[in-house]
């Protein structure tokens, strides 16, 4: 596995995860301010080259992504970590997503989005059948701007 994302992760008392030493792990500017409010962090694998891949700052703690560049062009991972009470990470994401696209991805336009994440939405096309108690319409209508995206 050459990379890996984490939502809702533990901290333990100095406001830091833990992961293997065969990681880079790539915390939120934020972190370093706020760390209680981090959310979502994403676990690079030490064999891509530390030169190859940058963090991208979306300014939420909420959302964490990494640029990787390969021989196909460059790829965009996204990790979103979505609140159950609201949408607002999800929008966020849409909107950064959304202007990286009128601006042409990057200068060769040869840019690819992975987006990934625990977007606390319920539908039965993901969530297991047993789950039918969280199946209401709210919810339904909540995972609807998943599905449209």
């Amino acid at each position: 596995m050459l990379w890996d994302v984490t939502q809702e992760l533990y901290l333990d008392h100095n406001q830091n995860s833990h992961a293997t030493l065969h990681w880079y792990m790539v915390y939120l500017k934020e972190h370093y301010i706020e760390p209680g409010k981090t959310r979502a962090i994403i676990l690079v694998n030490k064999k891509i080259a530390a030169n190859s891949w940058t963090q991208v700052d979306f300014r939420l703690s909420t959302i964490t992504a990494i640029q990787v560049k390969m021989e196909s062009g460059k790829v965009l991972i996204i990790n979103t970590y979505n609140d159950s009470t609201h949408s607002n990470a999800i929008s966020q994401t849409l909107k950064i997503m959304w202007a990286r696209v009128q601006l042409g991805g990057d200068e060769t336009g040869n840019l690819h989005t992975l987006w990934l994440g625990d977007f606390n939405r319920h539908h039965l096309m993901w969530d297991e059948s047993h789950n039918v108690h969280l199946f209401t319409r709210t919810n339904l209508d909540k995972a609807s701007c998943l599905l449209m995206l």
